[in-house]
């Protein structure tokens, strides 16, 4: 997403956590209260959900920072 200043490289599983993380920035910055985020990574639905998953640590720590 342009203008969001986040640079991801690896792979596809973190890059869909940094796009994730990008539209959150920019909702927020634009003063949305609520958000409905749709992804085809299960794994990073379901952790955004609290659920156990098997991602990786950097993937983990980028949702980490969404749920921030």
């Amino acid at each position: 997403m342009a203008g969001t200043g986040t640079t991801c490289v690896g792979s596809a599983e973190s890059t869909e956590c940094c796009g994730v993380m990008g539209v959150v920035q920019w909702c927020l910055g634009q003063g949305v209260r609520r958000l409905e985020v749709e992804t085809d990574n299960a794994g990073v639905a379901s952790y955004l959900r609290g659920v156990q998953t098997n991602l990786s640590w950097c993937s983990v720590s980028i949702l980490d920072n969404v749920l921030d």
